[in-house]
């Protein structure tokens, strides 16, 4: 007798190894997507700490003290023109520490003074990220 259709059973296992290769190929993007928000999430504390201790750098040593103690909470950050920054940006607070202090310079065979600007940016679950700048005295 010549067999033309699939039966019952043959269609519940087709169907349960199509649902174990679906469920594996969305744990992969589920995991995906989170690697990748993470890194996104990653780049704007870099950015919004490196920014930062750009600014530094802008202004005349004598100035760069009166970064110490800065701080800027959640919703309050704002770029080096005194705009908010975007909503996504404004998940994290961002302060600034300044220390006088010298640099050995091996090179130069002695020490540079100058000022070691500290950022540092912390998110809302408490991971912080730190970008440093020694600013030689001029």
């Amino acid at each position: 007798m010549q067999r033309g259709a699939f039966t019952f059973a043959e269609c519940l296992v087709a169907c349960a190894i199509l649902a174990i290769v679906v469920l594996g190929m969305a744990s992969v993007l589920v995991s995906a997507h989170a690697s990748s928000s993470y890194s996104l999430h990653s780049m704007r504390a870099v950015h919004l700490a490196e920014e930062m201790a750009e600014r530094t750098l802008a202004v005349p040593y004598a100035s760069i003290a009166s970064f110490n103690g800065r701080n800027e909470s959640p919703g309050q950050l704002k770029d080096i023109a005194g705009s908010l920054y975007p909503y996504n940006y404004q998940v994290f607070s961002r302060q600034v520490a300044t220390q006088v202090q010298g640099q050995a310079v091996a090179p130069l065979g002695g020490t540079v003074n100058g000022t070691l600007v500290t950022v540092t940016v912390t998110d809302q679950k408490g991971q912080s990220w730190v970008a440093t700048r020694f600013i030689p005295e001029s």
